[in-house]
């Protein structure tokens, strides 16, 4: 007994050795990433990761307000955006499961008065089939943003407008709909958007620093959105997050969306059928899947793909001042989030980041398959010239290959044949041209449905 005591402790010993030299490992790369927004003081990013119920890895880089310079720390609140569908999905599945609501229920039960209410669903509001116009579509819009919004007017001239197609024969993306969702949660329940979140899901949870961004009861120790534009940052236009509804209004943090996406990998928040329910791609009426331009597919306020082969559920945010994603791997129990406070972006895209550090996390079970070398690695290295002067950079780091374009970060790509590569942090792909003797003289790139030829750079 006691040498099989012994041989644990080494065991247990080994693991922690393991564990912490993986976490600085981790580190290390991300602060390698993340090295230029360090140094400049420049807006950034707040990062938390964790895996099986345990933070790996949380750090904040960059400036909360560059009038004062102020850095940024893991614990401000930054406006999620529309992350905030998510929340406001879950709170229609819980008045669902409580019998107060059916996802077959018509507008017209609480909006009669909206053009073809009749003709709509609740699952079409969730899933953007609904093909109500989306009123962040309207160039107005953001002449108005500042100002606070008057939800039955904005409810009202939407349910006035043409339908951009017959509900439930297409995909759009919809601010009405999560909007018109935020407006039914309070009329079943009785009770305004924040407080049936607050009651349900935040105080239940410990989730102490979410909520509906208020501009007159500003959360503490918030991080001030930014813009970058004409290669210069400065303070983004202000919202008034009531035009963000149950579309997007919540702050929160790094810790508290971690909590909130552990709560759902674990089932403490929706029951088994509903989580299968929301996790499921949208369908139209006749029973297709929904297309969307996503990369991914869309169900009630989550968005499913795969990377590297790991199953992934997902969703971004992003309003003037601040970009957000949150993306869970259900099947590795782990959980990514990134809240940016630059939007337009400077140099920190949330959903980028967030899958280049899926990238140090998981091998690519696809790209295993196929056998790579140093002699095809490095006839593969080197430069392409692409349109408007630019150089895409393509260099070996032992088995992996990376792509640098002109002014951009490197980004790792990965092989779906030996000469055919993709990116992972966007939509795009590479098909390198070999001669019989193992020779590249150009290349193809194919991003978004259009592509053109690269030649190499000798």
């Amino acid at each position: 007994m006691k040498r099989l005591i012994q041989i644990f402790i080494i065991f247990l010993t080994l693991l922690l050795f393991n564990t912490i030299a993986f976490a600085q490992d981790l580190e290390q790369k991300i602060d390698t990433y993340m090295a230029g927004i360090s140094e400049d003081h420049i807006p950034g990013a707040a990062i938390l990761i964790s895996q099986n119920g345990k933070i790996l890895f949380e750090k904040a880089y960059g400036s909360a307000n560059i009038k004062t310079d102020k850095l940024l720390s893991p614990e401000m609140t930054f406006r999620i955006g529309s992350v905030s569908k998510q929340f406001t999905a879950a709170a229609i599945m819980k008045l669902i499961e409580t019998e107060e609501l059916a996802a077959d229920d018509q507008l017209s039960r609480f909006y009669p008065d909206f053009a073809r209410a009749n003709e709509v669903t609740i699952y079409q509001l969730l899933t953007h089939t609904s093909g109500i116009h989306s009123y962040t579509d309207d160039a107005e819009f953001i002449n108005v943003v500042i100002n606070k919004c008057n939800a039955d007017s904005l409810i009202d001239a939407n349910g006035k407008k043409t339908y951009n197609f017959d509900p439930g024969t297409s995909w759009h993306y919809c601010n009405t709909a999560y909007f018109i969702l935020g407006k039914i949660i309070e009329k079943i329940s009785g009770k305004n958007y924040d407080e049936y979140l607050s009651e349900t899901f935040f105080q239940p949870l410990g989730m102490k620093h979410t909520g509906i961004h208020d501009r007159y009861n500003l959360p503490s120790n918030e991080a001030m959105g930014h813009s970058y534009i004409n290669d210069t940052n400065d303070l983004a236009l202000d919202w008034n997050m009531s035009w963000a509804g149950g579309a997007g209004a919540i702050y929160s943090t790094v810790d508290d969306l971690n909590i909130w996406a552990q709560a759902l990998i674990d089932g403490k928040i929706l029951h088994s059928e509903s989580l299968k329910l929301a996790f499921a791609p949208a369908c139209y009426t006749n029973g297709d899947k929904a297309e969307t331009p996503l990369g991914g597919d869309y169900g009630f306020g989550f968005i499913m793909s795969m990377y590297r082969g790991h199953r992934r559920i997902s969703h971004g945010g992003g309003l003037h001042g601040f970009l957000s994603d949150l993306s869970m791997y259900p099947d590795d129990n782990t959980i990514i989030v990134v809240l940016g406070n630059c939007s337009p972006p400077h140099q920190i895209v949330p959903s980028m980041l967030t899958t280049t550090i899926a990238s140090f996390l998981f091998k690519n079970k696809a790209a295993a398959s196929i056998m790579l070398d140093d002699a095809l690695l490095n006839a593969l290295s080197g430069q392409y010239q692409y349109p408007n002067n630019a150089i895409l950079t393509i260099s070996k780091k032992e088995t992996q290959l990376f792509a640098q374009l002109t002014g951009q970060p490197a980004f790792e790509i990965f092989p779906t044949t030996k000469t055919e590569w993709h990116w992972e942090v966007v939509n795009a792909t590479i098909t390198f041209k070999m001669d019989q003797n193992g020779n590249i003289g150009s290349a193809t790139h194919s991003q978004n449905g259009s592509e053109f030829e690269v030649a190499r750079i000798q």
